[in-house]
């Protein structure tokens, strides 16, 4: 019903409803469970959105090093016997400090208004936490 909900064809999930055995469904899931335990762990290089990154080749980079270590004897720690994938997050832009300081805004005349003495216009607020954005950018 889900897949029907995010537009797959039903024609589509009425044959492929149709093909499903849940009977070799268990005897399936442990099956893959095997294959699961005979694969590599993969080293996840966590980083940031970077232009260079499409210009690095990690598993040039990787056979390179490995060759140095075994060529000076250094023992390859199993993490790098392994596939490496970048896990890429993207980088910090004006939406996310536009929505840092607009929940710091009403952060801010929230408290204002509801527990501290003195009340504040939206200007005020906005002047407040602008400003502190600004200087922190610099």
């Amino acid at each position: 019903m889900n897949l029907r909900r995010r537009g797959y064809p039903a024609d589509k999930l009425v044959e492929y409803g149709r093909q499903v055995d849940y009977k070799s469904r268990s005897s399936v899931l442990r099956e893959s469970g095997k294959k699961r335990l005979e694969k590599q762990t993969p080293l996840l290089l966590p980083s940031s959105y970077n232009e260079v990154w499409n210009m690095l080749n990690l598993k040039d980079v990787c056979d390179i090093m490995l060759k140095i270590w075994v060529h000076d004897k250094v023992e390859i720690p199993d993490l790098l016997k392994g596939p490496i994938i970048k896990s890429l997050r993207r980088s910090e832009n004006l939406y996310d400090k536009v929505t840092q300081w607009n929940v710091e805004t009403l952060q801010a005349m929230n408290h204002e208004n509801h527990g501290g003495s003195k009340k504040r216009s939206f200007e005020d607020a906005f002047c407040l936490v602008g400003c502190r954005v600004r200087i922190e950018a610099l």
